[in-house]
């Protein structure tokens, strides 16, 4: 997963979580940029938040097995 400090890198770092390892998103969840660019930075900055959490989990976890 892609670092971002910015609004712009969050929503580059999402859409490549979602073209490979979709599983990491919320249920149900599809993005665009251009819905993504829509929302507020708080929000795209929380979902950022939320998927780098379940992606560094989920590579902690593989290393255990």
């Amino acid at each position: 997963m892609k670092e971002a400090t910015t609004k712009q890198e969050a929503i580059i770092s999402l859409l490549d979580v979602q073209s490979k390892q979709p599983v990491l998103l919320p249920d149900n969840t599809v993005l665009t940029e251009d819905g993504l660019n829509l929302l507020k930075f708080q929000i795209v900055r929380d979902l950022y938040i939320k998927v780098k959490t379940a992606y560094y989990n989920s590579i902690d976890n593989s290393k255990r097995f």
